[in-house]
């Protein structure tokens, strides 16, 4: 990743940064999909991959005219993955597809991120790999429970870093209980 234009917060990145990406992605998606598999068989799994504008409408109620960028009245550049993945489960499940599902994708966001010393993250643009594990609400397996532990050890084994497990202290619109996987660096 170099940093070009004299602007906080706007990468380029080289070829290698890029195929790293795409590796960690293949592999970040084919183990998600081994430990629901472990805990069902019956997962169906749909990669995406929205457009960078978004509806107005769709956006989270939580993010506020300084947090986004607006391209007009009806129209914004995504600031997260998440609408779109819900939208196109809304989609399927009103095709008739059962449940468990997952919808994934890696995509761009956008967001109107503090300029910080780049050792922080904080990009304007970013990529953004997002897994919505849609399944019946009254289902006798707590996935997020029985999954979170393997997915906090994939993520350690494959960034040979510790990770711990703690309570979102942001809890979306479209959650009961959001846990975050922090990764020790």
């Amino acid at each position: 990743m170099e940093f070009i234009y004299n602007y906080n917060g706007l990468p380029f990145y080289t070829e290698e940064d890029i195929l790293k990406r795409n590796y960690y992605i293949d592999i970040i998606s084919n183990n998600i999909k081994s430990i629901l598999h472990k805990q069902n068989k019956a997962w169906q799994f749909y990669r995406i991959e929205s457009c960078n504008l978004i509806p107005r409408e769709l956006i989270n109620a939580n993010y506020t005219t300084e947090d986004m960028y607006f391209i007009n009245n009806e129209l914004a550049l995504k600031p997260e993955t998440t609408p779109a993945s819900y939208y196109y489960a809304h989609h399927l499940i009103n095709n008739q597809t059962s449940l468990p599902l997952c919808i994934y994708q890696a995509s761009k966001s956008f967001r109107k991120e503090t300029d910080q010393p780049t050792k922080h993250c904080r990009f304007k643009e970013f990529y953004q790999l997002e897994f919505q594990c849609i399944y019946s609400s009254d289902t006798k397996n707590d996935y997020q429970e029985n999954t979170i532990n393997d997915i906090a050890e994939m993520f350690k084994s494959l960034l040979n870093l510790n990770t711990r497990i703690v309570l979102s202290d942001r809890l979306p619109s479209y959650s009961k209980k959001t846990i975050d996987i922090e990764i020790w660096n």
